[in-house]
């Protein structure tokens, strides 16, 4: 990977460290200011879930009065768990009224609020923030943040003005790759077929099959998105005449998941050379393949498929 490297996405995971927490007073804090925050907060979640709770529904309203394109609206069919298009505005429009119909009615039989789970939850989510939240920090906040305040949503405040300088310090950098990337890959994209640049990138699909044979790689992906009746949420991408040329795993060896990321496509003397990055059961990984083209089959029926 050239752009989308392993230091660019641990930069973009330290964009903001602060998001989700307030400055407080720098002070050293003891158990009992630290009970009386938690306390504090917990109030403050508890009185937060009563007044969703006691929300009534809001609906989005749909003008279907006028010239309606059909493909625009979508229903989830929950028998088969794909997505069904509609055939009439009038289906569009009993199914809207039904949905309606369901939340007022599923609101106005709810049970009094009960603040047992909202304290269990608040509860579990603290005591994850005790083990979690430094993870994400920079080195040097590790020493300094009272994982305490940290786990309540708090930074103290010269803690926070300093993560706060230091994200935005990131962000300019992770811009800037970002926009070289654009530039160079947008250039490259010009020199490639537009069947290859319009379909390729599978962010977030699932490898579920990796395969080497007859001078071809091929991998079986799990895409992350819905299907209509008749689709499968499976891809096969195949690299032809390959040949890897940097690999730091393999995206479905021994491990147990593995996850497309990132890519980038470059052409250059008759050869397309695609770069990816995974996430696997042991970290990220590069892969990057030199091949003659790249095909896609999309609609695979998988039979290991739950």
């Amino acid at each position: 990977m050239k752009y989308f490297t392993k230091e660019w996405y641990a930069l973009m995971q330290s964009l903001d460290y602060c998001i989700c927490k307030k400055p407080i007073a720098d002070k050293e804090y003891s158990d009992d200011d630290i009970r009386a925050l938690y306390d504090r907060e917990l109030k403050r979640e508890i009185a937060r879930e009563k007044r969703a709770h006691d929300a009534p529904p809001e609906f989005v309203p749909y003008d279907l009065d006028g010239d309606v394109d059909l493909d625009d609206f979508v229903m989830f069919d929950a028998q088969t768990g794909n997505l069904k298009k509609f055939e009439s505005v009038e289906q569009i429009r009993a199914a809207y009224e039904e949905e309606k119909a369901a939340a007022m009615k599923e609101y106005e039989e709810r049970p009094p609020f009960d603040p047992t789970e909202t304290i269990e939850m608040f509860k579990r989510r603290y005591e994850g923030g005790l083990e979690h939240e430094l993870d994400r920090l920079p080195e040097w906040a590790k020493t300094v943040v009272d994982v305490r305040l940290a786990a309540l949503g708090y930074f103290t405040k010269s803690v926070y003005d300093k993560l706060k300088a230091e994200a935005k310090a990131n962000e300019r950098e992770f811009k800037r790759i970002n926009l070289a990337a654009k530039k160079a890959l947008s250039a490259q994209a010009e020199k490639l077929p537009e069947r290859i640049t319009g379909e390729f990138g599978f962010h977030d699909a699932e490898v579920v099959e990796y395969c080497e044979s007859g001078g071809d790689i091929s991998m079986l992906l799990r895409l992350c998105c819905a299907c209509f009746d008749g689709e499968t949420p499976y891809e096969r991408v195949v690299f032809k005449n390959a040949r890897i040329t940097e690999c730091d795993g393999l995206p479905l060896g021994d491990d147990e998941f593995s996850c497309w990321l990132f890519d980038e496509l470059y052409y250059e003397d008759g050869k397309i050379e695609a770069h990816m990055m995974f996430a696997t059961s042991q970290g990220l990984s590069y892969l990057t393949v030199l091949c003659d083209d790249i095909t896609f089959q999309k609609n695979v029926v998988y039979e290991d498929a739950d």
